[in-house]
């Protein structure tokens, strides 16, 4: 069975174009692999 997926959608970016709140996402990333998820973080800047 493929492994379920979870996208987490930021929208928080600072002046030089990089995600705030690193730390944050770092965990929820963690704590999904965890229990089994395939996360990722995006955004829709480019």
């Amino acid at each position: 069975m493929p492994e379920p997926v979870l996208g987490i959608l930021t929208l928080y970016m600072n002046d030089a174009k990089q995600l705030e709140e690193k730390s944050v996402y770092r965990r929820m990333i963690i704590e999904g692999s965890r229990i089994g998820l395939d996360v990722f973080v995006f955004t829709r800047f480019l």
